[in-house]
């Protein structure tokens, strides 16, 4: 906060008196702070600035193991961040050699009975479904973290981060890592890029992914890595509900379900002019599980009725590369490309 008063001058010297004061109050989306944070800092230290940190902000995170052996075990909570591209709030590694992993471990996050001191109180009844959640943010970039380990007791549907509703959230090299969903949300203009997603799903349930794409609108290009050996009896690499998706340059391999597919998107964002819903999928590399559940498919689309009543999915694949490791008993009826229950909209494919 800044307070000024005016005085004139003239060429003779003479000043007039000074003017009733003006103060100005700078906004948090012009801060432009620097915090560092280690994994030897007190907890109430480090989730109040990951709470209090504003637009313009960058939170570096130290080396190290936060976890609930050495009390940073809480559930991250980024909420009202509305930031904008020249001032976003940034969290990254403060070493990217030495990137500092958030282990849930043995710690189901429904279990946390009191908050830490400082940190958010949450804010709604499915509070724990993750252990990062950026909400009603923009402009938000999570840098070079790695997160493991996040499940619950109540519910399966957990994630390492979920981001709910936003608009240009980033997450990039970072590793998410055996949690019982990689990535989870819903937003607008959302990238996921330069990350690699570790056998993240829950055992026997194929309704939990690698990136469970709610609801969003992903504009940019989304560019994630895929792990080399999957969840074994889990979900997919990539579900998408997104209108309009751009997934280049991946590896996916060892989907326990199907690898990716294209399933009708929610109402809450506008439906597009021609009622079409697209995802070009360019120079990725698919690497089916030799054994899948599904036992068929590689990609599905997929229309359960939540919001494409008379429009058309359209995917345009160029340039990918894919080796099927079915089981030799399936022969000829193994599927690149399989309809499922689409009796409401038109497929379109486009290359």
């Amino acid at each position: 906060m800044y307070t000024y008063a005016v005085a004139t001058a003239d060429s003779s010297g003479h000043h007039s008196s000074l003017s009733h004061s003006i103060t100005i109050r700078t906004l948090a989306s012009g801060s432009s702070n620097n915090y560092t944070v280690l994994s030897t800092d007190d907890p109430a230290t480090i989730y109040g600035i990951l709470d209090n940190a504003g637009c313009g902000d960058t939170l570096k995170i130290g080396a190290g193991t936060y976890s609930a052996e050495n009390g940073h075990g809480a559930m991250i909570f980024i909420k009202d961040k509305r930031c904008t591209s020249k001032a976003p709030y940034i969290i990254q590694v403060a070493d990217p050699n030495n990137p500092p992993t958030f282990d849930y471990t043995g710690h189901p996050l429904d279990g946390q009975v009191a908050p830490v001191p400082n940190h958010w109180t949450p804010w709604e009844s499915d509070f724990s479904r993750a252990a990062w959640q950026i909400h009603n943010s923009s402009y938000v970039i999570l840098d070079g973290v790695r997160i493991k380990g996040a499940y619950g007791r109540a519910s399966d549907a957990i994630a390492g981060v979920r981001f709910l509703p936003t608009d240009h959230f980033t997450i990039r090299h970072s590793i998410l890592e055996k949690n019982w969903d990689g990535v989870e949300g819903n937003g607008t203009d959302t990238v996921i890029e330069y990350d690699t997603f570790l056998a993240n799903g829950y055992p026997g349930e194929d309704q939990q992914h690698q990136f469970y794409d709610t609801k969003v609108t992903i504009s940019p290009p989304v560019i994630t890595t895929s792990n080399d050996d999957g969840c074994d009896l889990c979900g997919q690499n990539l579900h998408t509900r997104s209108w309009h998706s751009y997934i280049y340059g991946n590896w996916f391999q060892g989907g326990s379900d199907y690898e990716w597919d294209m399933m009708t998107p929610a109402t809450d964002y506008p439906v597009p002019s021609d009622g079409t819903m697209t995802q070009k999928f360019y120079n990725n590399v698919v690497v089916s599980s030799p054994h899948p559940r599904n036992t068929t498919e590689v990609f599905t689309f997929f229309a359960d009725g939540a919001g494409l009543p008379t429009g058309k999915m359209k995917l345009d694949a160029e340039w990918n590369t894919f080796w099927i490791r079915g089981q030799s008993w399936i022969g000829n009826s193994y599927s690149l490309f399989q309809v499922r229950t689409i009796s409401m909209a038109r497929i379109e494919l486009a290359k």
